[in-house]
């Protein structure tokens, strides 16, 4: 009978323990769920962030490229004004000379 009652005993034991290991487990599978969502929302959010550095970099250089062709622009308008002025310049004094000045 003591035997029985120590088999009985041992087996309560385990069966205690066997549920505490399988709340713990719920438990651990719980957290990982929580985990995972949490992962694949970070995950997301680096998508995010990575698609709106390459849009940024798109800006930069259009901008960059856009900033350049202004300045060649000007560039090329300031020149054309030194040309103009000196043809100008050169009429003139091929004018004033021919009028005999």
């Amino acid at each position: 009978v003591k035997l029985q009652a120590r088999s009985a005993a041992n087996e309560a034991a385990l069966h205690a323990r066997l549920h505490a290991a399988a709340r713990q487990l719920q438990s651990a599978n719980r957290a990982l769920a929580g985990m995972e969502a949490r992962e694949g929302d970070l995950r997301g959010a680096l998508d995010d962030a990575r698609a709106q550095v390459r849009q940024l970099e798109h800006e930069v250089t259009w901008t960059r490229q856009r900033t350049t062709a202004r300045e060649a622009a000007s560039v090329a308008r300031e020149s054309a004004r030194e040309r103009d002025l000196l043809l100008h310049r050169r009429d003139s004094v091929g004018a004033h000379a021919a009028a005999g000045g």
